[in-house]
């Protein structure tokens, strides 16, 4: 790079800001939003698995994973509900993937 060019470089990042309060109030309240969105799902998916008689391997794998994921969205949702009204970051890593493997068991056992 030329000295221009890291300048221009330089003058870009200096621009870069962190998000406000609001912007991230506003994040939280989308994956408040996107979780609630995936239990309702879970929910109806493992509904008729909670009446069967018996369960293959596939429908048992997915009762599990959906008996793990939506407790973790619930808490989830919690964790999120007290930053925004306590206006703190958590220190956590966020991994939406629990929930998504839940679904696509229950998905893969419906067909």
């Amino acid at each position: 790079m030329d000295t221009d060019s890291q300048s221009d470089y330089q003058r870009l990042l200096d621009q870069v800001v962190e998000p406000g309060p609001a912007q991230v109030r506003e994040w939280l309240q989308q994956a408040n939003l996107t979780s609630s969105a995936l239990i309702a799902g879970g929910v109806l998916v493992v509904q008729p698995f909670l009446t069967a008689p018996s369960l293959d391997l596939s429908a048992v794998i997915s009762v599990v994973s959906f008996s793990v994921a939506i407790p973790l969205l619930a808490g989830l949702i919690l964790v999120n509900r007290e930053e925004i009204l306590g206006g703190r970051r958590a220190s956590r890593n966020r991994n939406p993937l629990g929930g998504l493997h839940a679904a696509g068991t229950g998905r893969w056992n419906l067909t």
